[in-house]
């Protein structure tokens, strides 16, 4: 093949490529009228891409599910009953002690002042003493 064929073969691909492109996209216009009836008729996909789900139409209602406020009697009905799970341990008056130690305060002091002179405590802090 000669030269020229092969620019005239380019030339005329180049040239018919955005011409026929041009002819085959709708008009700004004719994209504006399809988006405002698409919007009218509710086909639009929601921003963020959407999802099925937001554009199908429910076939009918469900029943709504029960309120709150019977939600929440029938939950402390069903914690009288102990029915959620295992009783609670009873709890100790507030007036008890919590420790039930026999020794005294003085006693005590007394008991770690001797256990300390006879080597019998770990020093506190870090390491091992030397």
């Amino acid at each position: 093949m000669s030269t020229r064929t092969i620019l005239a073969a380019l030339a005329l691909s180049s040239a018919t490529g955005p011409a026929l492109a041009q002819a085959s996209s709708p008009s700004r216009e004719e994209v504006q009228a399809e988006t405002k009836a698409a919007t009218k008729n509710r086909e639009l996909t929601p921003a963020g891409g959407g999802h099925p789900a937001h554009t199908a139409k429910p076939a009918s209602k469900k029943a709504s599910s029960p309120s709150r406020t019977a939600v929440k009697a029938e939950a402390a009905s069903a914690t009288q009953r102990y029915e959620l799970g295992a009783a609670p341990p009873p709890r100790p008056p507030a007036n008890q002690a919590k420790s039930s130690s026999t020794l005294t305060r003085e006693q005590r002091k007394a008991q770690t002042k001797a256990d300390v002179e006879a080597g019998k405590m770990t020093p506190a802090g870090p390491g091992v003493p030397k």
